[in-house]
């Protein structure tokens, strides 16, 4: 298993289904940005020009928009952002 993916359960979400963390500023123009996670939905084919979706590259996940050619684990179907905890006013 690849470190940063974190399995749902099947109750949560569709069978396989998992979160990834983001590593990198390439989809900022999608809202998306270093250190979010995104709900990923298992797909590996069906993906259109311009879809979110997450490849395989070597070892490591990636993040990115689909183009033609790319091998696809699935399609990216929600983010979510973590804040740091606001500290206490006095």
């Amino acid at each position: 298993m690849i470190p940063e993916r974190i399995l749902l359960q099947q109750d949560w979400a569709p069978a396989g289904a998992f979160l990834l963390k983001v590593r990198g500023h390439h989809l900022n123009d999608a809202h998306i940005v270093n250190g979010d996670y995104v709900l990923v939905h298992p797909q590996t084919g069906g993906a259109i020009d311009g879809d979110i979706v997450v490849t395989l590259n070597g070892e490591d996940d990636a993040v990115q928009y689909y183009r033609a050619g790319l091998i696809i684990v699935g399609r990216v179907a929600g983010v979510l952002r973590v804040f740091p905890k606001a500290e206490a006013e006095s």
